[in-house]
């Protein structure tokens, strides 16, 4: 389904969510940037006269440096994006709970009621987690709980819902689980293959300058800016964890697959909202325990 089909509070929790995202990620490209900065900056203090010019750059690196540390400390983006990002899939699993008429939105005949339930079972959401609420007033926003689109899926037909809950969610899900995990199998790759590289052109420069003496009177430590360079790297792909999220990523894949062919045994009405409050349980305990992984 679209993504402005679903409530406004998760195209809320879901923008915020991504902006916390980027903002952590920014901070601790920025910090792992000054200290390779500052480590270069000390080997090309030997080639320059003006010692004063260096120190000062170095300073300001390291200044810059010690912001982005501290910000990532006190403001705790990551933790903050991990609870947008909770608020936004229970969003969408409530969504989905209440299209496919499952519990506790069983009765398809009173709609006002629904409606008041989905929107108490949303505002509860936010109490839960005990969340900033203005932090979600920045998008423009049309107050709708239940989008029209929603309310046309859940007053159709059995056989209706029972196609679009197979093809929207549990396939769309499945896709989903599926790319991630091939794609953060392929990043852990490629940033391992790079921390190695890194250090394989630290040994070569180091062989290098022992073999032919570049410098006869004194060491020049090429080799520490690179080994500054892959400890970054290394650090980068494990606040990412590329490793951990593709096993995890394909451990529930292989869950919705068993989910999926449970799927063709249901034969009526009542065991379809029964295989979705079970189905969408699942999916609300896959994102509920990464959260608790990720803090």
């Amino acid at each position: 389904m679209e993504r402005e089909n679903y409530p406004d509070l998760f195209i809320a929790a879901d923008n915020e969510a991504r902006r916390r995202q980027m903002f952590y990620f920014r901070l601790l490209v920025a910090q792992y940037l000054c200290l390779s900065v500052a480590s270069a900056v000390t080997l090309a203090a030997v080639y320059v006269e003006d010692q004063k010019i260096i120190l000062l750059i170095y300073l300001g690196v390291l200044i810059a440096g010690s912001i982005a540390a501290m910000l990532l400390a006190t403001l705790k983006p990551n933790q903050s994006w991990y609870q947008m990002r909770a608020l936004a899939e229970s969003c969408k699993t409530l969504a989905w709970r209440y299209m496919m008429a499952a519990e506790p939105f069983n009765d398809r005949t009173e709609t006002s009621r629904a409606k008041a339930v989905f929107a108490e079972r949303l505002h509860d959401l936010l109490m839960i987690q005990n969340l900033d609420a203005s932090a979600l007033l920045n998008d423009d926003l049309t107050g709708e709980h239940a989008t029209e689109k929603m309310e046309v899926i859940r007053l159709s037909t059995y056989e209706d819902r029972r196609e679009f809950y197979l093809e929207g969610r549990i396939d769309e899900q499945l896709k989903w689980y599926n790319e991630k995990a091939i794609g953060n199998k392929y990043k852990s790759n490629v940033f391992s293959f790079l921390t190695v590289l890194i250090y394989v052109a630290a040994i070569v420069t180091t062989v290098a300058q022992i073999r032919y003496s570049f410098f006869p009177n004194s060491v020049i430590w090429i080799s520490e800016p690179l080994l500054v360079v892959a400890a970054s790297v290394l650090g980068y792909a494990q606040a990412k964890r590329f490793a951990e999220l593709s096993s995890s990523y394909a451990l529930t894949a292989l869950e919705i697959r068993k989910l999926r062919s449970g799927f063709m045994a249901v034969r009526d009405d009542d065991e379809f909202v029964d295989y979705v409050r079970e189905a969408e349980s699942a999916f609300s305990r896959e994102h509920t325990q990464w959260i608790a992984r990720s803090s």
